[in-house]
């Protein structure tokens, strides 16, 4: 009986299936290891994609930046030329002849006119706004004087704030003009 496990046992066949059975399972283990690899090479582009989009945005906000410098350069330079062509010098007066005072007298009401109609709209704000307080207010007598304070000191703020709105945007915003 042992001469027949041995012959079986030393047999072909005994010998294919075994060589079968390990090469099934180096087979098998040649899958997981690129099935592994293929997970590990996914994270990796994972990973690189997000590189990539971090990338894309820091150059969209310095392009954006760049854009915006570039814009406000530009702005400034025009609000400088225009000032410079606004400029009347005397070249421009002499070659004027006879009309030189008219050109003058509009040089000077040009550069008048922003001063006089702040004044005028601030002026005009605050007499509005003194009109609403001493007229408008409802039970105005018979407030405090202390309330009547907080009254007129709230409605000058709320004017002045509107009158420094005007000015910035004025005399700031705009540019000056020499």
């Amino acid at each position: 009986m042992l001469s027949a496990i041995l012959a079986i046992l030393g047999s072909s066949t005994v010998g294919s299936l075994i060589g079968g059975i390990f090469a099934f399972l180096n087979k098998k283990a040649d899958i997981e290891i690129r099935r592994l690899d293929q997970a590990h090479e996914l994270e990796l582009r994972k990973e690189d994609r997000e590189l990539a989009k971090i990338e894309a945005e820091g150059k969209l906000q310095v392009a954006v930046a760049e854009s915006e410098g570039e814009i406000e350069s530009s702005r400034m330079t025009a609000i400088g030329q225009a000032h410079v062509a606004d400029n009347l010098g005397a070249e421009e007066i002499k070659s004027a002849g006879g009309w030189a005072w008219l050109l003058i007298l509009t040089d000077a009401f040009r550069r008048l006119i922003r001063p006089v109609l702040t004044l005028l709209l601030v002026s005009m704000a605050l007499y509005l706004n003194w009109l609403l307080v001493e007229r408008l207010g409802t039970g105005w007598d018979a407030l405090s004087t202390e309330q009547k304070y907080d009254a007129a000191m709230q409605a000058f703020a709320w004017i002045t704030g509107q009158a420094s709105a005007v000015l910035g945007y004025w005399f700031v915003s705009r540019g000056q003009s020499k």
